[in-house]
């Protein structure tokens, strides 16, 4: 049985660089990518990380648990 690793990004750019990464580093576990730029975006206008994005990214873990991640890598360091 193949894992499967879900990457939730701030912006959509990062998508074909982890899509590289995962296939060089981990060629036999398959992926998806889950995106969501008003994350960054209320971070960085609230200056800090606040409840409500911290309850968000939470909820976007257990759905990508949900949709069949054995792990889930959030790629962006400000949240």
């Amino acid at each position: 049985m193949a894992h499967t690793i879900a990457y939730i990004h701030t912006s959509h750019v990062l998508i074909p660089l982890f899509t590289g990464l995962s296939k060089q580093e981990l060629p036999e576990v398959e992926s998806f990518h889950m995106v969501d730029e008003s994350l960054i975006k209320n971070t960085i206008r609230s200056q800090s990380l606040t409840k409500t994005t911290t309850r968000r990214v939470l909820a976007m873990v257990q759905s990508a648990h949900d949709g069949g991640a054995d792990a889930v890598m959030v790629t962006c360091s400000s949240i």
